[in-house]
């Protein structure tokens, strides 16, 4: 298996199509999908999701990067983790956003602390990352925990893409190593 990157407890590697049943299992579950700004999905939007992310791996100047988080004590996908530019116009503001997203089943556990480190790590020392940054729905309690740890606050902000109120964080890369 060609992992990318790993933690303590867990791996990560490219998602592929055996994949299908656990990244479904994740994106029906309305409480996994909450805070996204999107809505739980089909089956066959996952198939047609996942087949997108697979694609990507191979396309030239790719910036789209969705990877499969796996327990190295089982093998297990048990959730996704990404690495992606955003999308505002002009495209010289796009930034470096990293994110995460977890079966419900093993939330809890200390694994989204554990892979933010373990994505900023990777997108700063094997990815030549300068900045990233990364957005969440000032609901999302878990998570702005987890972002107020790792991670500066930057501004809180609505989205009018997502209706939500989010909050936005970021790090560069010397300041991550120096707290390293």
């Amino acid at each position: 298996m060609n992992y990318l990157f790993s933690t303590e407890r867990l791996q990560v590697r490219p998602l592929n199509s055996t994949d299908l049943d656990a990244l479904h299992k994740m994106h029906c579950n309305p409480n996994v999908m909450r805070y996204t700004g999107d809505s739980p999905k089909t089956l066959t939007e996952d198939q047609e999701n996942l087949a997108h992310v697979i694609a990507c791996y191979t396309k030239p100047n790719n910036d789209f990067w969705v990877w499969a988080v796996e327990r190295k004590s089982d093998r297990t996908m048990i959730g996704t983790c990404a690495l992606l530019k955003t999308n505002p116009e002009p495209p010289e503001e796009q930034e470096d956003e990293i994110g995460y997203r977890f079966t419900e089943d093993y939330w809890g556990n200390g694994y989204a602390s554990e892979i933010t480190k373990g994505l900023l790590n990777f997108a700063f020392t094997k990815r030549n990352k300068t900045e990233l940054i990364a957005e969440v729905d000032e609901l999302n309690l878990a998570s702005v925990k987890i972002l107020e740890k790792q991670m500066n606050f930057v501004k809180a902000y609505f989205s009018e893409t997502y209706q939500s109120n989010d909050r936005k964080y970021t790090i560069d890369k010397a300041t991550f190593l120096a707290r390293q």
